[in-house]
């Protein structure tokens, strides 16, 4: 049976294929044209692939992987260039599978941290996000920090080796490369937190060391960096650091 509107004038219910109330004769063809309202329609929210337990695991494993890479394979690094000074046999060989090693350990533990951290920062409605970029760049001054530490230790250890022995000529250059891992160290410990917290300083910071990535590390670091620098001169970036 078809639905039924009320007369405008009299009330009686009428088909809505009548042109006229059946009981005044009033005209139904405006109120047939009427819309029919519908029931609102709530959209399902889409499934998670990844809980956030899960991905906050995620995150934390592929961290420790990035701290201890640098250390595991720098002593690795250092164990065989101390036995072929030791006992003289080329391990070459053994040098550049250990670097090898250490690249896609460190390539596929930064895929973990960033793919995990954009998952944790899909937060409730109106929560301030955290870019993919600064995710990224947060992950690279973390890479560098596990690059540093190493670089001070072996600085350090070459040097006092050296002295023990006499005036050495590299004694100088070692202890400005050691101050100056040191402050590079600071810098990217303070990076990491400014970052987090929009800090335009820290936008600016990041921008001028991406820049000097792209310009000193050709092929692979200026393939790198100028991908960084794309995404970090966006307008949506530049927004969530204040910056116009």
């Amino acid at each position: 049976m078809s639905d039924k509107v009320p007369c405008p004038d009299c009330g009686a219910a009428n088909y809505l294929t009548d042109d006229v109330c059946l009981s005044c004769g009033a005209d139904l063809r405006p109120r047939r044209s009427l819309p029919i309202a519908e029931a609102p329609v709530t959209p399902r929210p889409a499934p998670a692939c990844v809980g956030p337990t899960v991905a906050a695991f995620a995150r934390a494993a592929a961290l420790v992987g990035l701290v201890v890479a640098p250390l595991l394979f720098g002593s690795l690094w250092l164990l065989g260039a101390a036995l072929a000074l030791t006992y003289g046999p080329d391990l070459s060989e053994l040098n550049r599978l250990v670097g090898a090693l250490a690249l896609v350990w460190i390539a596929f533990n930064a895929f973990v941290y960033a793919a995990a951290g954009s998952r944790l920062s899909q937060g409730p409605a109106g929560a301030r996000e955290l870019p993919a970029v600064v995710h990224v760049a947060r992950l690279m001054a973390l890479i560098a920090i596990a690059c540093l530490l190493p670089t001070m230790v072996l600085c350090a250890t070459v040097g006092l080796a050296a002295s023990e022995g006499g005036a050495s000529p590299n004694g100088p250059f070692l202890f400005l490369w050691f101050l100056f891992s040191g402050a590079m160290l600071a810098l990217y410990l303070w990076l990491i937190v400014a970052l987090g917290r929009s800090s335009q300083a820290a936008w600016v910071v990041q921008l001028v060391l991406a820049a000097l990535w792209a310009a000193g590390g050709f092929p692979i670091g200026t393939v790198v960096a100028g991908v960084l620098l794309y995404y970090w001169l966006q307008p949506e970036t530049k927004a969530w650091f204040g910056m116009t």
